[in-house]
């Protein structure tokens, strides 16, 4: 699941403008397509375009809120990269 702030102006984005979104994202040839960066909650830090994440939705700045079902919100970002991998 991802908390989701697609298409708001950065001053509009508050807790009450997002949106929750699963996106499921295959994993293509040279891998998932994104980067992440931060902790606690960890955020995507770039899309490749035309990429698998790029396809099922994902966008830069949306918070990672779960994996495969299980919560993430609270993990570090090696961590998440470690698990995704």
């Amino acid at each position: 699941a991802v908390l989701s702030n697609h298409g708001a102006a950065p001053e509009t984005i508050r807790p009450e403008n997002m949106q929750c979104l699963t996106v499921t994202i295959l994993r293509g040839k040279d891998g998932y397509g994104f980067t992440i960066c931060s902790d606690s909650p960890v955020r995507v830090q770039a899309v490749d375009p035309g990429g698998p994440a790029d396809q099922a939705g994902l966008q830069q700045l949306d918070t990672l809120l779960q994996l495969n079902g299980q919560p993430v919100e609270q993990w570090k970002c090696v961590d998440l990269a470690h698990a995704i991998r």
